[in-house]
C-alpha cells in the first residue's frame, strides 16, 4: 500500500501511535488549513491503489481493469486529465451538499433516488470516511 494512503488511521497498539495518528487527533485545531487545498494531487493510479485497500478492508467484492473499479453499489475510474470519477447508487445516501465543500472531491452531485457522483484528486482521512460511511449504510439497508 502507498505511503498516501491512509485506510487504516487507528493502529492495533495505542503506544505505536505514528504520525498519522498526530494529524487525525489535531485535524480539527487544523481545518482552516483545508482553504489552501492539498500539497500536491496524488497520480490516479495512488488513488485506485487507496480505493482498492478501502474496499478490500471493508470486505466489498470488486473487480479492476485497467483504470476502473467496479463494485456492486458503482464504479471508480480515471479521468485522461487527472483525477478519478466516481458513482455510488443507492437511495437516500447519507451524503449532504456540504460534504463536498473540502478540496478533495469536485463536481459532487446528490441524486436522491440514484445515488451520488463526484471526482477525487486526493485521498485523506476524510474521504476514506466519505466512502466507509456509504459502504456501511449500504450493508445496513
Amino acid at each position: 500500500m502507498s505511503k498516501h494512503c491512509r485506510v487504516d488511521v487507528m493502529k492495533d497498539h495505542e503506544d505505536e501511535r505514528g504520525l498519522d495518528h498526530l494529524i487525525e487527533q489535531n485535524s480539527t485545531e487544523l481545518s482552516f488549513l483545508d482553504a489552501y487545498g492539498t500539497e500536491d494531487s496524488m497520480s490516479n493510479e495512488v488513488i485506485l491503489e487507496c480505493i482498492s485497500s478501502l474496499l478490500t478492508k471493508e470486505k466489498v467484492t470488486f473487480s479492476k481493469e485497467g483504470h476502473s473499479i467496479t463494485h456492486d453499489m458503482g464504479s471508480f475510474s480515471s479521468l485522461s486529465e487527472g483525477g478519478v470519477v466516481f458513482q455510488f447508487n443507492g437511495v437516500s445516501l447519507p451524503v449532504v451538499p456540504s460534504d463536498f465543500e473540502w478540496a478533495d472531491i469536485a463536481n459532487g452531485v446528490i441524486q436522491q433516488k440514484k445515488g451520488v457522483s463526484g471526482e477525487m484528486y486526493s485521498w485523506d482521512s476524510r474521504t476514506t470516511r466519505f466512502f466507509t460511511r456509504l459502504f456501511e449504510h449500504q450493508r445496513l439497508e
